[in-house]
């Protein structure tokens, strides 16, 4: 009795699982595209719906079919490692930068750049963490540790940690609402003053953190606000969704959150969630279901994800540490991958779900070189099953169910990662049960 209940309950993960194919996803990385650097930050829309892209090492501009970078050799901007960056309603590109590399502020505006130095603006000498622009097109500036500046095209306003309300707690995070107040998030590290939330309204400062509220933490690592107005908060220990009046908090205790380290968040066309974690993949929310995608159920290029974006399409362009995907389609992307059918054709697993081995078939047109490879639903590669050059013709290989040290791997969903010549090809699901 106890067996079938627990096959039903994985039954139920793995056909919810499934839904994870459901988007046709385009990766994008420095392999197969003009994007110069694997290592994204922030990705921003500007009004043509061209896409930017703040990297490690440059920026890069896609317009749906060609691609442009910026950088240190061919043109003004201050530092190739952006840190931040926002496009105001004048389409001008704002970007930050690290403050152990080069620190400042630049602006473009398509033709021209400006620097602003420390020096000779209200600037702290830390990174700039997070850049924000209001619906009075007011420019915000978070920094490391080091407070908030603003400028509004005439004048910078420095709001010091000493003489503000916003403390020296590093701002990681800023959303202005529709009354154009500013919700600026920080984390609660060391002696952090003011972590949490805090609302600058006008010139009057309020704060929302877990002494007054049912925020689960104050170190508060994104947010965003969904089409009814309701805000979400991605911090270390889950996320909260406050709809003014009442706190909900989802966590990987009380939910298929995948991770509680929710690090960037952003709402689509439809209203569906989007969870950026630090090391665990991406998980949409729609309602009341969860769906998870990383490099294991998806052409998901890395689990980091480092920032979301949803473009005015619809589309969502997750940035990690390892190249972009988006749900955008484009014809741009060099070297995309064939048809697997040119290649090979391969069968269901057999049996599925299976209890001590199941068989994985595959007819190979070529002679090519072959990886399977088996990882669990966290994207940990747990055994390779073969990495070398197979004759045409058709192959049986069996997995009975243990990792790479021979030791036998719990009950659950597991995927099947088949490579052709170094590139992956297709993902299947297998489940196990004991």
């Amino acid at each position: 009795m106890i067996k079938r209940k627990i096959f039903i309950i994985l039954l139920i993960i793995w056909c919810s699982a499934l839904r994870a194919d459901e988007i046709d996803w385009t990766v994008y990385t420095e392999e197969n595209s003009g994007l110069g650097c694997n290592y994204v930050f922030v990705i921003a829309h500007d009004k043509l719906q061209n896409v930017w892209f703040a990297t490690y090492d440059g920026l890069y501009l896609f317009d749906g079919q060609h691609w442009t970078t910026y950088d240190t050799t061919n043109c003004d901007i201050i530092s190739n490692r952006v840190n931040a960056m926002a496009i105001d309603s004048n389409d001008v590109k704002w970007l930050g930068f690290t403050a152990n590399i080069k620190c400042g502020i630049s602006s473009f505006d398509d033709q021209n750049w400006k620097n602003y130095y420390k020096a000779e603006n209200q600037l702290y000498p830390t990174t700039v963490m997070t850049i924000a622009v209001d619906r009075e097109n007011k420019k915000w500036f978070g920094q490391y540790g080091a407070g908030l500046t603003s400028f509004d095209e005439n004048s910078w306003h420095f709001y010091h940690p000493f003489t503000s309300e916003i403390g020296w707690g590093t701002i990681l995070c800023m959303v202005p609402d529709s009354k154009n107040k500013l919700w600026v998030c920080t984390s609660d590290v060391g002696d952090a003053v003011c972590a949490g939330v805090n609302i600058l309204d006008g010139e009057n400062w309020s704060q929302i953190d877990k002494s007054n509220s049912d925020l689960v933490s104050n170190s508060v690592y994104a947010m965003a606000i969904d089409k009814n107005g309701v805000k979400w908060f991605g911090t270390n220990k889950g996320v909260c969704s406050f709809d003014g009046e009442h706190w909900q908090t989802f966590d990987s205790g009380n939910s298929d959150l995948i991770s509680n380290n929710v690090v960037t968040i952003a709402v689509d066309s439809a209203n569906r969630k989007w969870f950026g974690t630090y090391n665990h993949g991406l998980m949409q929310f729609n309602e009341n279901n969860w769906t998870l995608y990383n490099t294991a159920n998806s052409p998901l290029p890395g689990n980091e994800i480092q920032h979301i974006s949803a473009d005015k399409k619809g589309n969502i362009w997750v940035a990690t540490d390892k190249g972009v995907a988006t749900t955008a389609t484009s014809v741009s992307v060099k070297n995309k991958i064939p048809d697997s059918s040119v290649f090979f054709k391969l069968f269901p697993n057999y049996p599925n779900p299976f209890n001590n081995q199941t068989c994985i078939t595959y007819n190979l047109q070529t002679r090519s070189i072959i990886k399977i490879q088996i990882f669990d639903i966290l994207g940990k590669n747990i055994m390779t099953l073969i990495d070398n050059m197979q004759s045409p013709g058709s192959h049986k290989i069996y997995w009975n169910g243990k990792d790479s040290s021979r030791n036998s791997v719990p009950s659950g969903l597991y995927f099947v990662k088949f490579y052709i010549n170094n590139t992956e090809q297709q993902i299947q699901k297998i489940m196990l049960i004991k």
